[in-house]
């Protein structure tokens, strides 16, 4: 499907069917009356784990909010959780935590998101990105960048 909305010029469609699809749970199961049931609460502990290599910044806020490939969503860890994966996490926190403040104060994710491509460039990968956003958060004490604030912070 996604070749062919590829070949038709849907590059932009294509591209925002591949991030519904990440966020789709992986154990289903049919009920007596046909229904598929999604099962949330079948999760293990092999599934507290963050993605190795995000694509872009809207699969990692998928990530904190929804997880990904039925993955646990990062915002549900516990501390041991946390701890297992303390490096990723401690370095996306501060990402998540712009969108998060954003959301918040009424933007969209997808315009939180954008707004952080504009601050720091589209070009820029997400690696990169969040090491721009840690670099400003001690050279701001704390704070984002000052483009990336809030009015209430």
């Amino acid at each position: 499907m996604l070749d062919n909305l590829r070949n038709q010029g849907g590059s932009d469609v294509a591209t925002n069917v591949r991030r519904l699809q990440i966020t789709a749970p992986v154990v289903r199961r049919t009920n007596a009356t046909g229904g598929v049931v999604v099962d949330q609460q079948q999760r293990t502990h092999a599934s507290v784990q963050l993605s190795k290599r995000p694509k872009d910044l809207h699969s990692l806020w998928v990530e904190y909010t929804h997880g990904i490939g039925g993955l646990k969503a990062a915002r549900d860890f516990n501390n041991v959780e946390r701890g297992r994966v303390k490096q990723k996490y401690y370095r996306r926190k501060v990402y998540w935590d712009v969108i998060c403040n954003h959301v918040n104060a009424g933007w969209t994710a997808a315009a939180a998101v954008d707004l952080v491509y504009q601050v720091y460039g589209p070009s820029l990968s997400v690696t990169r990105i969040l090491d721009l956003m840690l670099s400003d958060r001690k050279t701001y004490n704390g704070r984002p960048h000052p483009r990336l604030r809030v009015s209430n912070q």
